[in-house]
């Protein structure tokens, strides 16, 4: 059996797709917890449509998603948990395939899939993924290779090891603290797809959380051998980089990237950014969050059979509208 952790917060236009896409999986045995983090419009009306014995809705004050998470870990009644998010829809096999995976794993495994990323009601891309662990793991240096609504885990390995804190991006962080403790694995293929809102964070607010996130990376930085398995100098100037592209300094990231010598004819999206970051700031932001690269990979496989049965599912699930 699975618990369901579903947080919520003023989320009545979109919620009701989200419980549709769990009411509709192919594994059955599950609870849904409706984690209402305080909501002031018609969520709880939207929720009470729903006639499913496995919904639980519990409503709390407004103290913030880390909050409302952990306290969803304490309420839940099963060992495995599955995250999801308000506005995020899975896909009908994705609890089966990821049960099917954790219950034969250790209890320090982290089970994900690949995601697709819409907006709306239109398909926007695929985020590739790692499979290796070690390559997952390297890629926690710059960010998660998978989304956090679309993990499932055991409950008493999260809560055993401090559950979320009262921070922003606090998956990221839980990641980061439990990476040397953790298995983590992505099954290869699109079980979820992500809701893009766009226009959700002003410029000053994207700046802000590349801020954050840099302080919340920095004591990894110390020793990239240690904490990630990035031994190769030049691999390490590589990340170090690309660390300062994303969240820190241009100037800083291409003074990395000239340390790579000729090996950066090697590395084509360096290249690349390297132009990118003598963009002005507000189009450099832009750029950044648009995801281009995975933008142009969705393109180049359009016709695909993978991108057209996704794009099938994808209307599937919305075919009665998406607000």
């Amino acid at each position: 059996m699975i618990s369901v952790l579903l947080p919520t917060y003023n989320s009545a236009s979109i919620i009701g797709h989200s419980i549709k896409s769990i009411l509709n999986q192919t594994f059955h045995d599950y609870e849904l917890l409706i984690l209402d983090d305080g909501s002031t419009d018609d969520t709880e009306s939207i929720v009470s449509q729903f006639k499913d014995g496995r919904i639980r809705y519990l409503k709390y004050p407004h103290h913030g998603l880390s909050e409302t998470l952990n306290a969803g870990l304490r309420e839940a009644k099963c060992e495995i948990v599955a995250r999801m998010d308000a506005g995020d829809l899975s896909l009908p096999e994705r609890f089966e395939k990821q049960y099917y995976y954790l219950s034969k794993s250790p209890y320090n495994t982290i089970v994900s899939s690949r995601y697709a990323v819409f907006t709306r009601n239109k398909f926007q891309y695929i985020v590739s993924a790692p499979i290796d662990q070690n390559t997952i793991r390297k890629q926690l240096a710059l960010f998660p290779a998978f989304a956090h609504s679309g993990v499932m885990y055991y409950r008493s390995f999260i809560i055993d090891n401090g559950m979320y804190r009262s921070i922003p991006m606090e998956d990221y962080d839980i990641w980061l603290r439990i990476k040397d403790l953790s298995v983590f694995h992505i099954l290869d293929e699109v079980l979820l797809f992500v809701e893009y809102v766009e226009g959700r964070l002003s410029t000053q607010n994207v700046a802000q959380k590349y801020k954050f996130i840099y302080i919340l990376q920095q004591p990894y930085y110390i020793d990239l051998q240690l904490h990630f398995g990035i031994s190769d100098k030049c691999e390490e100037n590589l990340y170090r980089g690309w660390r300062e592209y994303f969240y820190g300094d241009k100037e800083k990231a291409r003074k990395y990237w000239i340390k790579l010598g000729l090996t950066i004819f090697r590395q084509p999206r360096v290249i690349l950014a390297w132009f990118v970051t003598y963009l002005p700031e507000n189009i450099f932001l832009t750029f950044k969050e648009a995801r281009i690269r995975f933008r142009l990979q969705y393109l180049l496989q359009y016709f695909s059979r993978e991108y057209c049965n996704l794009r099938k599912v994808f209307a599937a699930i919305i075919k009665d509208g998406y607000k």
